[in-house]
């Protein structure tokens, strides 16, 4: 065995890797949520400070007369922003004065502008309300609402403006009482603030439900929120001060909480419809004999199972020997019984136990729907994949299962020794139908989960990339990621606790006689100043879902494979490593020379 290093590093060098923050997979965090996630504000009055964005040449508009209830598409937030997620992607800004957070909201009708007291389950959920009303620009206002991304990095904000709106008092009416306010982003810290133009708002109440505005902020469930002023949704005039919102709830103590990383991924949907080994559950138009639903020919609120998991697999670090497949487009874990037809907000308690890429009231209607499962993949590195294909939305009434023309199709997968997840979609066909559906995971006790698209049961399409959760490790635990792409990487000596310098880093089923070349890093993306690769990333040729690591903080070193397709390298954990620190990242690369890259595979270590 040969061991060399790009630098003469110690094994200090180690320690301080497991030292480093965590980038995106992480130890379990303690106390009641991922220390990644929000639990709340803290929230800070200052003198109103509005200075207006409208007349900035990088000002872009939103709405302009005349502008009822509009709400926008996708508004990309273009720096790092914590929200409810580690880092938000969009915003949606409707025009009765509220901004979401990374939802997919669609026309809402009386829920976009009969604004209620926070919190509230009811969409809209995931919002920033500085003044939540019914709020009209009429035909001959001058008013607006736009957007400013302004600043440099890492300082930069994204204002919303809703300028001299007016509250809605009969079709294209307003009151003629109108008022400005905002909403600002702060570039990494995920501070918020609310500027009012002291001036503005509001008369004479309008219609039923406008008597008074909701001025605060909700959770991405509504199950949390703040209302800001004590009013509830009568506030009849602008609040006497600005408000701060500052970011709070970052918990690091306290007992081990079970958590998941939540990545996307370019769609990599590939069917397994009539792959050898797959085990049909449902086809369209079949009668299984095990109804709850009303649609007794195409398979409506039906449940199949449980059946023994193939593999040993950890849920929210819970054992799982069983799942269920509702027809509803979720796994039940270690669950079973009929329907689920009501989709519930993933993370809810309500919705315990259930894995959920697509789950809405849905049927087997088309002749080629189809639900089935295929086990692939070699011993220790074995895939469950459960298919929906071709399925359409219950088209209502009782016994009425009309192909409405939709298709949606999706896979669920679960990976032996990563415990990793994954959701993959295929292209939506649309049709006359329409869905509102859950995407998420949650436990088994419905105490924790992951709303993957924050729309909590609002999902009104599919989605266009693939979910990945990689689950968080226990203190002195390692969780492989990327099955499929290769060898097999586990650890030896014993677990990754500080102090013990016999662990080492192994690899199994690798090329025999290759090179496995062992790196070691703190991030599983590519990050500002990291080492190159000294091969091109196009000649990996992984399949969908694989990763790689590419931030090689340290080259640990290489090891000639063995005739049985094994290799090892001892990585020393030194004395005074914190407990639960990490996590790095490992990756065996095997090649031959003079660099060709055959196979890898990869880890995350946490110590203990």
């Amino acid at each position: 065995m040969n061991r060399t290093k790009l630098w003469p590093w110690s094994s200090l060098a180690i320690a301080a890797a497991f030292l480093a923050p965590p980038a995106a997979a992480q130890p379990c965090a303690a106390g009641g949520t991922p220390s990644t996630v929000i639990t709340g504000y803290n929230v800070t009055t200052s003198p109103h400070a509005l200075t207006t964005i409208v007349g900035n040449p990088a000002t872009v508009a939103i709405f302009t007369p005349p502008a009822d209830d509009p709400i926008s598409g996708a508004i990309p937030v273009p720096f790092p922003f914590p929200y409810w997620t580690p880092n938000v992607g969009t915003i949606q800004v409707n025009n009765n004065g509220w901004v979401s957070v990374d939802q997919n909201y669609g026309n809402l009708g009386a829920l976009a502008y009969q604004n209620s007291a926070i919190p509230s389950t009811s969409a809209p959920n995931a919002i920033f309300a500085p003044w939540w009303n019914d709020l009209i620009l009429p035909p001959a206002s001058t008013g607006s609402a736009s957007y400013l991304v302004d600043g440099t990095a890492p300082n930069q904000t994204l204002t919303v403006e809703w300028t001299q709106e007016e509250t809605w008092v009969a079709a294209n009416t307003g009151n003629s009482d109108p008022g400005t306010f905002q909403v600002v982003l702060h570039e990494g810290t995920g501070v918020v603030d609310y500027h009012y133009d002291p001036a503005g708002i509001l008369g004479t109440p309008g219609s039923a439900g406008t008597a008074g505005a909701t001025v605060g902020w909700e959770n991405n469930s509504g199950t949390a929120g703040a209302d800001l002023t004590g009013l509830g949704d009568q506030n009849v005039i602008h609040p006497p001060t600005d408000f701060t919102l500052t970011p709070s709830g970052f918990t690091t103590t306290g007992t081990v909480t079970p958590s998941y990383t939540m990545s996307t991924l370019t769609a990599a949907y590939a069917s397994i419809t009539g792959s050898p080994g797959e085990v049909v559950t449902w086809v369209g138009l079949s009668t299984t004999g095990a109804e709850c639903g009303a649609c007794g020919n195409c398979t409506d609120d039906d449940n199949a199972g449980p059946f023994a998991m193939p593999f040993p697999f950890k849920y929210f670090l819970d054992d799982v020997t069983s799942f269920s497949i509702d027809s509803n487009g979720f796994l039940a874990m270690n669950g079973g019984g009929c329907g689920g037809y009501i989709n519930q907000v993933p993370g809810t308690a309500s919705a315990a136990g259930t894995c959920a890429p697509w789950w809405d009231d849905i049927t087997h209607r088309p002749a080629t729907a189809r639900t089935s499962r295929l086990v692939t993949g070699p011993p220790g590195n074995q895939q469950l994949i459960v298919q929906y294909e071709n399925l359409t939305p219950w088209s209502g009434g009782a016994g009425n299962c009309t192909d409405l023309g939709n298709r949606v199709s999706f896979q669920l997968v679960l990976e032996e020794g990563s415990n990793n997840i994954e959701f993959r979609y295929a292209p939506e066909v649309l049709g006359g139908g329409t869905w509102n559906a859950s995407v998420g995971i949650t436990d088994l006790s419905g105490s924790y989960g992951i709303d993957a698209t924050f729309a909590g049961t609002n999902n009104g399409s599919l989605p266009t990339n693939n979910f990945r959760f990689d689950p968080c490790e226990p203190c002195g635990q390692m969780s492989t990621f990327g099955p499929g792409c290769g060898p097999i990487i586990a650890s030896a000596g014993g677990s990754a606790t500080p102090g013990n310098l016999a662990y080492a880093l192994t690899e199994t089923g690798a090329p025999p006689g290759s090179f496995g070349l062992l790196f070691i890093g703190t991030s599983n993306t590519l990050l500002f100043g990291a080492v190159p690769l000294p091969f091109p990333i196009a000649a990996f040729g992984f399949l969908g879902g694989c990763q790689v690591l590419v931030d090689l903080n340290i080259l640990w070193g290489t090891a000639l494979v063995s005739g049985g397709g094994a290799a090892s390298l001892g990585v020393p954990i030194p004395p005074g490593t914190p407990s639960c620190a990490g996590p790095v990242y490992a990756q065996w690369f095997n090649f031959t020379p003079p660099g060709t890259v055959i196979a890898s595979n990869a880890a995350a270590i946490v110590t203990g």
